[in-house]
């Protein structure tokens, strides 16, 4: 029987497509071991606020192993954070979640992108694909960014129950209760805001968020010394993280300091023991 032109080179064409994926490259396991490598010394790199050298082995990383999904979410974190280019940014998300339809961190990582874009229907679809994942080990991070989400269209009523549930469900998630207390701050709700703000500090009184918050109400009590000392905290503990620009702005705000009156910066961890590729979460900042 003769076969059309146009199914012929339907034909030919899917036929190739088998014999180009047959032919494709599979990372051996010592690959796949060497991409996991080279990720857990970039995500080390990374919170060492050392961008140059997490690109470097996040790049390696894919080099062993393309396929691997937590590279180009941690490419996307890194394009994103250290170098602002947004472009690349989405693409490493898009990739990374194009691997695997069900990474929940890369998804929610994307919304966070998205919403800092005030892309909101993007980010809305995207928290909702982290949400969706059954497996997702932390489901409240998505949901109180999706709660954020709701506050800046306006929706402020769904805000709060959004992120009210998120900790119900973990009432120790201290970003939970720092998102809470701006939005109640945001609906002059100030008492109520206060106590959120004082749980925040009390669950993670060493995070750049709180360090930020203690230096703001120490330099409005006059004490700029002390502000200072915080920010300078923050800025050591925070890396490539968005709120680092924040502690930045806010140091370069405070009134001259006295000669010595600041002890120099704590010296950044040293690299610890590698361990599985682990991966990496955003939070609305």
């Amino acid at each position: 029987m003769r076969v059309p032109p146009a199914r012929f080179s339907a034909l030919v064409f899917a036929l190739a497509a088998l014999l180009g994926a047959s032919c494709a490259h599979l990372p051996t396991p010592k690959e796949q071991e060497l991409a996991e490598n080279y990720y857990d010394q970039g995500v080390l790199a990374m919170k060492g606020d050392r961008p140059q050298e997490a690109l470097q082995h996040f790049q390696d990383a894919v080099g062993e192993d393309p396929a691997l999904p937590q590279p180009h979410n941690a490419l996307g974190l890194l394009y994103w954070w250290s170098y602002a280019e947004a472009p690349k940014a989405k693409a490493q998300f898009e990739l990374a979640l194009k691997l695997d339809p069900h990474y929940a961190e890369a998804a929610n990582n994307l919304g966070t992108f998205l919403t800092e874009l005030k892309d909101y229907a993007g980010a809305q679809k995207a928290y909702n694909q982290a949400l969706a994942q059954p497996l997702y080990k932390t489901p409240f991070v998505a949901q109180v960014n999706l709660g954020w989400l709701f506050h800046l269209e306006g929706h402020d009523a769904q805000a709060e129950r959004t992120i009210r549930s998120a900790l119900t469900a973990e009432p120790g998630y201290c970003v939970g209760h720092r998102q809470l207390a701006r939005l109640l701050e945001a609906t002059g709700r100030t008492k109520e805001a206060t106590e959120q703000w004082n749980r925040f500090v009390a669950l993670c009184p060493n995070s750049p968020e709180a360090l930020l918050h203690g230096a703001k109400i120490e330099a409005a009590k006059g004490d700029a010394v002390g502000a200072a000392r915080d920010l300078e905290k923050c800025l050591a503990k925070a890396g490539g993280q968005p709120v680092a620009r924040e502690c930045r702005q806010a140091l370069s705000r405070l009134p001259p300091l006295p000669p010595g009156s600041l002890t120099p910066p704590p010296s950044p961890p040293a690299n610890g023991e590698l361990g599985k590729a682990q991966d990496l979460g955003a939070v609305t900042p």
